[in-house]
């Protein structure tokens, strides 16, 4: 099984902006049975939070993605 970890936005469901949207769209487009999609989402920005997300497992950062936190954010994303 193939593992696709993606960073660097705020999360789904896209709320925010165009890279939000293209992550919705990737994972909601490429389900299948031999990859396995993790998405990082903002838990600043996502106050109630689902574990699973047209398939893709979703992890919460408690940092914001955007602004003067979103070095750390990003750095805590690709552990």
């Amino acid at each position: 099984m193939k593992k696709v970890a993606i960073i660097g936005t705020v999360g789904v469901p896209a709320n925010y902006g165009g890279f939000e949207t293209l992550v919705e769209n990737l994972i909601g487009q490429n389900t299948s049975e031999w990859i396995e999609y993790t998405v990082f989402c903002s838990g600043k920005e996502y106050p109630q939070r689902m574990s699973v997300y047209k398939g893709a497992k979703l992890e919460y950062i408690n940092l914001k993605a955007n602004g003067a936190q979103s070095t750390l954010y990003d750095i805590q994303t690709m552990r």
